[in-house]
């Protein structure tokens, strides 16, 4: 089989979602099948090691390259003390850059939509005759990318059985609340996507506002 897995983790990352990836298309191609795999370009794919079948696409101009700002919670640190700053006590700083964080968190959860953009892109330039189709979040972008351009490609859509590995639900997630009308993006993958994947039967429940029960299958 052609088959298109989409990650944003790989290997030598030290993340379950890199093992993950890494051991699922390493797998698939010595069972002999072809796979094309998308990645976001980070330095750590610059010098990946080779596997037999395995086709690796880097999206974007190093997008991920780490800055001081971004490795600092969600890059919005305060500014440098200036005027009546200086004279603020640290518990207060504290409480304003965790609010900080949990405004762009709750009301701008989806961030790299250079990546979602791009992915799409491919998705829908890439020919009908792929069988399946493997998209791995977190983060949420990657099922974004996948079913936006699946909209786009309707052959591709048609002809290829297409899977979303989930975790917690992008709307319900207990930790990092994100505002309620986000609900629509789980219920736009589910509708693009023909199965939805999660790692544990607790989590079905969470899944069947969005999918009828017999597309949500269980993958330890």
């Amino acid at each position: 089989m052609k088959i298109i897995v989409v990650s944003q983790y790989f290997h030598p990352e030290l993340t379950p979602r890199a093992f993950r990836t890494y051991e699922l298309v390493r797998e698939l191609c010595t069972q002999g099948h072809s796979v094309k795999l998308f990645l976001p370009h980070k330095e750590e794919f610059n010098s990946l090691s080779k596997i037999k079948g395995l086709d690796i696409i880097l999206l974007g101009e190093s997008i991920y390259k780490k800055t001081e700002t971004e490795t600092h919670t969600v890059g919005i640190p305060l500014k440098k003390k200036k005027g009546i700053r200086r004279f603020i006590p640290e518990k207060i700083k504290d409480i304003i850059r965790l609010y900080r964080e949990f405004r762009i968190e709750y009301f701008y959860p989806i961030r790299n939509k250079n990546f979602i953009k791009l992915l799409s892109k491919e998705i829908e330039r890439i020919e009908s005759n792929y069988d399946r189709i493997i998209s791995i979040a977190l983060p949420i972008e990657s099922h974004v990318g996948v079913a936006w351009g699946l909209c786009k490609n309707r052959k591709l859509r048609k002809n290829a059985i297409s899977y979303a590995d989930y975790g917690d639900p992008f709307s319900q997630r207990k930790h990092n609340r994100v505002a309620f009308y986000y609900f629509i993006v789980d219920w736009f993958i589910a509708r693009v996507f023909t199965y939805i994947t999660v790692p544990t039967e607790k989590a079905v429940d969470s899944y069947v506002c969005f999918k009828n029960k017999s597309k949500i299958k269980i993958i330890p």
